[in-house]
């Protein structure tokens, strides 16, 4: 099994196509389709990376993030918010929740592959993100 991610969007069509490009890449993509439970199913789960939908009923992923970020037993897991919105206002957003990163939705697979290792590289042993 590759690194386990929860991937929480309110489409469905999103989640299977994420699942789909994911899986050959070496990635273990875990779906939920809601804002509401998702501290339990992470708990359950014990991914690596959480990757949130921004725009979805209910609550928002921002505020998802902060709740995971506050929470004792799900604070350490790496949280990306997961947007099409432009690049700046999602880098804004991520630093305001407490975000670990932000990834820009995209159809192109490669891009996303690239973009989850540099998240992912936040929790290797003997890895820093300092320069």
């Amino acid at each position: 099994m590759g690194t386990k991610i929860v991937l929480v969007d309110d489409s469905l069509v999103a989640l299977e196509w994420a699942r789909e490009a994911l899986a050959p890449l070496g990635f273990e993509v875990v779906t939920y389709n809601a804002s509401l439970g998702i501290q339990a199913f992470v708990r359950k789960n014990q991914p690596k990376l959480v990757l949130l939908d921004v725009n979805m009923p209910a609550l928002n992923g921002d505020l998802v993030c902060r709740m995971l970020k506050e929470s004792p037993q799900t604070k350490d897991v790496l949280v990306a918010l997961y947007s099409s919105m432009p690049e700046d206002e999602l880098q804004q957003l991520a630093a305001k929740s407490g975000a670990d990163g932000y990834i820009i939705k995209s159809n192109d697979v490669s891009l996303l592959s690239e973009q989850l290792d540099r998240l992912l590289l936040l929790r290797r042993p003997g890895m820093t993100t300092e320069a």
